[in-house]
């Protein structure tokens, strides 16, 4: 028997290409993309056939029997499964066109879409069949419409193979209805389809021609061209990823990760790279063996990103691409992270989102940042220092309700994972999307109420959707707001409240009896919010902190920040002795008068316990308090002077760390003044002692003795 040529073009009418899908002869490969076309894009393509307008060939690929079972089905078409002993073609290029007639043919809901709604406009029909062809170019006669019967006919019913139906909607019309109908239906049953049949290709030949063609024409995404180029009968990386998606939509509310993240974690371990290039030299066994490593990654990356940053859902994430990368790192590590790599990451989050590192040449900056991650894992450890894109000004003026990029994803990710309380009950807040409004939502989440603004505060409408007037607020809490002035509502909360400030530290809402919410005073809010808001950027991005910010500085922050400025100094003032005199430097270094009051301490803290004298001058300084520090560096200015400014200036920020510190020990009102200069200084102490004690500097003080023995240092 004589074999057919490798190409078969032929021409079939519409019923002989229905006839062929309705029993199983034509279906879909298992490396074909999903139906995407829009009921708009289908209503077109009927059009063109109605006005006669080529719609492109399509290409059947003849399948050998032991592919029978290897079609793929459209949910919700119900197509018969091929017969044994009939020919079997997969579509290689047209299944859009041809799903999109099927559909319309048969009236079927898919992606909860009702084709049966595709209907021919008689009167359109009319106008274009009298109309000049100028007229006919600007006249559509199919429209997505429900169907009436009389003026709207569906595609379905004009094409039902049941003359009856066709009959009796027919039989209801005038003359010259029934005249438009009757050539519609003619158009269609006698279009010519242009049908390009393939023979004599294997299953990997058949996939290569799918590629070009579909490559040719641009109109697979990339996902889908590196699916169908690593397709095997083994394994199907496009089901792989729904089946992913549907795990992960089961147990969380992150949304789909979008496909080609996979691709390009698995591009990044392979190569190092992620181009177009590199991924489309995936091969079906390699991303069979790396799928199951690769999966795992990219859950556990969600995992992390929703911990440690905020991500609750996937359109959180400030760029796609950095799950991807994040991926990297699990895949090749495992969720087993030290402290030094966790310090690694979370400044790379915080920095490729603040600098808006993904902006631009994307896949050179995630293969930058793999091979960053390599050194990671391998010992080499350079926290990340992209520069900033960002300022403080351009948080106050961001718009909570457009789509403002990296950075506006980025501080909600702050403000999530700053695990804001309830106003209310102080409990945690759920950020699941059930228990709070979407976040696109312009009239949800406002601190400040839209209307109140509006008609209370004649504030302009651009000012109502700023990002620091943002709030993650549960929906009992924004019915219990609605309208009212932040000054009604919040001392209704702080009534019900007693860790009120504590609740609002936690939404990073400016607190105390000054706060702005008390007063109603909007552009004061704004400024403060931000200036909280900048703060945790500061932090989160190794530049700082409230301190860095202009905000106010809570004083449960202040009483820290002071006790580390003195863990510090101590830790400053015996490596500076230890290094310049020696590890004997008690009685040399120390005033007289000091050493007998920090005696005196040590006994009277130890009086109830058995002790052995305290030989070791690092814990003797540990009973000094913040101006004994002063003096000692005073008495021994030259191990110090490279590392304070002068002894007057050293002075100043010494008692005005001391005034500050005071009345915070005391919880009692503070002069303004005397904050302003003790935050100055805690910056200030900052700065001194970022540095550690180098060697290379000591001073040449000389040493009267060097004995190896400790000396009664009691």
């Amino acid at each position: 028997m004589p074999q057919p040529e490798p190409i078969d073009p032929g021409k079939y009418n519409f019923l002989t290409v229905m006839n062929d899908i309705e029993h199983g002869r034509v279906r879909l490969p298992p490396f074909q993309r999903e139906f995407v076309w829009s009921p708009t894009k289908v209503v077109d393509l009927m059009d063109s056939i109605y006005k006669g307008f080529p719609v492109g060939s399509f290409f059947y690929w003849k399948a050998d029997r032991k592919y029978v079972n290897l079609f793929r089905d459209i949910e919700g078409l119900l197509l018969p499964p091929p017969a044994q002993d009939q020919e079997l073609f997969f579509i290689l290029d047209g299944q859009q066109r041809l799903t999109s007639i099927w559909t319309t043919f048969k009236g079927a809901t898919v992606n909860g879409k009702n084709y049966s709604e595709i209907c021919l406009d008689l009167n359109a029909g009319a106008e274009y069949e009298s109309g000049s062809p100028e007229e006919r170019r600007q006249i559509k006669v199919f429209k997505e419409i429900e169907r009436d019967n009389d003026t709207f006919i569906s595609l379905r019913d004009i094409l039902s193979e049941s003359t009856v139906s066709y009959d009796e909607i027919r039989d209801l019309l005038t003359p010259e209805k029934k005249q438009t109908l009757s050539k519609a239906r003619d158009r269609f049953r006698n279009y010519p389809f242009s049908v390009v049949k393939i023979f004599n290709l294997e299953l990997e030949d058949a996939v290569e021609v799918f590629q070009r063609i579909n490559q040719g024409g641009k109109r697979l995404t990339r996902f889908e061209l590196v699916a169908a180029n690593c397709w095997s009968e083994s394994f199907n990386l496009a089901k792989s990823v729904r089946e992913f998606n549907e795990r992960v939509k089961q147990r969380t509310d992150f949304g789909l990760v979008e496909p080609i993240t996979f691709v390009q974690a698995m591009a990044l371990v392979e190569f190092g790279q992620c181009k177009t290039e590199h991924e489309l030299k995936l091969r079906s066994e390699k991303v069979k063996e790396l799928w199951p490593r690769i999966s795992k990654a990219i859950g556990d990356a969600i995992d992390w990103m929703r911990d440690h940053y905020g991500v609750i859902r996937r359109d959180m994430i400030p760029y796609d691409a950095m799950l991807s990368v994040l991926a990297c790192y699990f895949a090749q590590h495992g969720t087993n992270v030290p402290l030094e790599h966790k310090q690694w990451i979370d400044r790379w989050f915080w920095r490729s989102a603040f600098s808006e590192r993904y902006s631009k040449a994307q896949t050179g900056q995630m293969a930058n940042d793999t091979k960053a991650i390599a050194d990671l894992i391998n010992g080499q450890i350079r926290l990340p220092d992209y520069p900033l894109t960002i300022k403080k000004d351009d948080v106050r003026k961001m718009k909570i309700n457009r789509a403002s990029g990296a950075a506006r994803n980025a501080i909600l990710c702050l403000l999530a994972s700053a695990k804001p309380k309830h106003l209310i009950n102080g409990a945690d807040v759920s950020l699941a999307k059930d228990h709070f409004s979407v976040v696109k939502d312009p009239n949800a989440h406002h601190i400040f109420p839209k209307n109140f603004l509006k008609k209370e505060l004649k504030r302009p409408i651009e000012d109502v959707h700023l990002l620091p007037n943002f709030c993650y607020l549960p929906a009992d809490l924004n019915n219990k707001i609605k309208d009212r002035a932040p000054s009604d509502y919040f001392a209704d909360f702080e009534r019900s409240n007693r860790n009120i400030e504590t609740a609002l530290r936690s939404h990073l809402i400016p607190s105390g009896k000054d706060s702005p919410i008390f007063k109603d005073d909007y552009s004061l809010f704004l400024d403060e919010r931000t200036n909280l808001i900048w703060a945790e950027i500061l932090e989160a991005v190794g530049e700082g902190d409230i301190y860095n910010s202009g905000a106010s500085v809570p004083g449960d922050v202040a009483r820290l920040a002071i006790d580390e400025i003195e863990v510090k100094l101590r830790r400053a003032v015996h490596d500076s002795l230890r290094l310049n005199l020696d590890e004997f430097y008690w009685k040399k270094a120390i005033p007289g008068d000091l050493q007998a009051k920090i005696k005196e301490r040590i006994s009277e803290s130890n009086r109830s316990k058995i002790v052995n004298r305290i030989d070791d001058p690092l814990i003797r300084l540990q009973y000094s308090d913040i101006m004994d520090l002063q003096k000692i560096i005073d008495k021994n200015w030259e191990c110090f002077k490279d590392r304070f400014d002068s002894r007057e200036s050293l002075k100043s920020h010494f008692l005005a760390l001391k005034s500050y510190r005071n009345p915070l020990g005391h919880a009692r009102d503070m002069d303004i003044v005397e904050q302003k200069q003790g935050e100055a200084a805690v910056v200030w102490f900052r700065r001194a002692l970022a540095a550690p004690v180098d060697a290379s500097q000591s001073t040449s003080v000389t040493v009267e003795s060097s004995r190896k023995e400790p000396v009664d240092q009691s």
